[in-house]
């Protein structure tokens, strides 16, 4: 095939998220709706003044939107087959969860976040001090770091290991995205209960509870999903046996 007759890149990208669409719909449709309850959730905000007593709650409402906007982005992105690309923004969205969790127990992260005091936030000392050390930091933060870091295995997603060849445009990976969609679906899980409180504290009740049973309910099939695939692929979740290191 000449260079004139080769598909471009967006036809590439179209060809990938078509793959995408035909092969994961249940995935597709437990995280869409997981986003959806995020949407619900900030059409229900009022407006919103910041004070000394309610510093909390505006970190919060920072916290859930950067990872809202990270988890759709990498939403976007693996389902056009850049998936090395999309674990980087989950990494993001992990640390808005350990971040948002901190901001509970120490004024540090507050300082940090609000005040732009130059202080530097350790993420594994905070993962310690929220009791989220073995499972989202040692598990979760350091697995999506070996991607957005330069390492074996975000190097080795760059290879097709069927064909020996380099990915250099996008394509479809069965395993990478499903590894995404558990990162994802892990990170929207946790970030809900922010939500909650913030409309708790923030709108009204009523409206605040008709959220929560309806999220409780997608929090639900998503967990399914979760369970599935730590039964078929094991506690580790789902890594790609090609790129273990």
């Amino acid at each position: 095939m000449t260079s004139d007759e080769a598909p471009s890149l967006e036809e590439l990208e179209a060809q990938v998220k078509m793959s995408t669409s035909k092969k994961h719909k249940r995935e597709l449709t437990i995280i869409v709706d997981l986003m959806q309850s995020y949407i619900d959730g900030f059409n229900l905000m009022d407006s919103f003044t910041l004070t000394e007593s309610n510093e909390i709650q505006y970190a919060w409402l920072l916290l859930l939107t950067q990872s809202f906007r990270s988890m759709r982005c990498a939403l976007l992105t693996m389902y056009i087959g850049y998936y090395g690309e999309a674990m980087s923004l989950l990494r993001i969205a992990v640390e808005d969860w350990l971040a948002a969790e901190d901001c509970q127990k120490t004024p540090r992260t507050i300082e940090a976040l609000l005040h732009n005091k130059q202080l530097q936030l350790n993420w594994g000392n905070i993962a310690q001090s929220v009791n989220a050390r073995k499972i989202v930091y040692e598990g979760d933060y350091k697995h999506l770091s070996r991607f957005t870091h330069v390492s074996k295995l975000s190097l080795a997603v760059l290879r097709d290991p069927d064909i020996n060849d380099l990915r250099i445009r996008p394509a479809y990976d069965e395993v990478l995205f499903l590894s995404c969609c558990e990162m994802l679906i892990r990170n929207a899980i946790r970030m809900a209960p922010f939500m909650l409180s913030f409309l708790s504290k923030q709108a009204d009740p009523n409206l605040a509870g008709s959220w929560s049973k309806a999220v409780e309910l997608r929090i639900q099939q998503a967990g399914d999903w979760l369970r599935e695939q730590q039964k078929k692929y094991g506690k580790k979740g789902i890594i790609s046996p090609n790129n273990a290191d």
